[in-house]
């Protein structure tokens, strides 16, 4: 784990919060959403986590201050250019890098620890979650990103739901974002990603389809829907907070 980095993406602004606060501080249950992935994963840490933050970062930096490190993504272009802009800040002995996002408050050290062992033997490991038919609070997952199969079973891309036809957006295993690479992998290839699709951003999960692309085995860590819950508007608060 010493050779691991832990990058947080916290840059964004979270509008649907409808709160002043940076997205990632606002609260559940009376805990801040970023406190509560850190305490989650904290058995997991060697190295202080390195998070990207933009949107408010004073308060984010203010807030965590002594917990992380961090780096300032000054433009939000996508979720592959908030890794790259991490990756210039690595501590020159990593070797491989872990990314969360924010507003996913329930992950656990044990998914972490997954993921690193997936990567003793692949250069990539995403996590994985299925939302069955989407019911209850489950909905929440609809309209997420949907994992793409090969015939034999393996994980071919991630298709975000905007990007998705009918056909794919019936998948009912999702990607809730979290992701485990080769640092130096992770480097050269996020050079390669170009923002084609709906929303013109630098999409992280193009990676893995250019890992696809050099016949690269993808691991797979299978986990809870509850711990890929992402918490992005007051309604979805309310949700988290019920299931607690």
């Amino acid at each position: 784990m010493e050779k691991t980095e832990i990058i947080i993406l916290a840059a964004g602004k979270g509008t649907r919060m409808e709160s002043e606060l940076p997205k990632c501080l606002v609260s559940i249950k009376g805990i801040p959403m970023i406190e509560r992935l850190l305490s989650g994963i904290e058995k997991s840490l060697v190295n202080k986590p390195l998070i990207v933050v933009g949107h408010k970062a004073e308060e984010v930096e203010k807030y965590l201050a002594g917990k992380a490190r961090f780096v300032r993504q000054l433009e939000q272009k996508g979720t592959a250019h908030a890794a790259q802009t991490a990756l210039q800040a690595l501590l020159p002995t990593t070797e491989h890098v872990i990314i969360l996002y924010a507003d996913h408050p329930f992950v656990s050290a044990d998914t972490i620890e997954k993921l690193i062992s997936e990567l003793s033997q692949k250069t990539v490991a995403i996590a994985v979650t299925d939302a069955a038919d989407f019911g209850g609070w489950k909905s929440l997952f609809r309209h997420w990103g949907r994992i793409v199969y090969s015939k034999d079973g393996s994980i071919d891309r991630i298709t975000e739901y905007k990007d998705a036809d009918d056909s794919v957006r019936a998948l009912s295993k999702v990607n809730p974002g979290f992701y485990a690479f080769n640092a130096v992998w992770l480097a050269s290839t996020l050079e390669k990603v170009k923002p084609i699709n709906a929303q013109g951003e630098y999409y992280l999960t193009d990676v893995i389809k250019m890992a696809r692309e050099e016949n690269l085995e993808i691991g797979e860590v299978v986990i809870e829907p509850f711990e890929a819950m992402g918490v992005n508007s007051k309604s979805e608060v309310e949700y988290a907070e019920s299931l607690l």
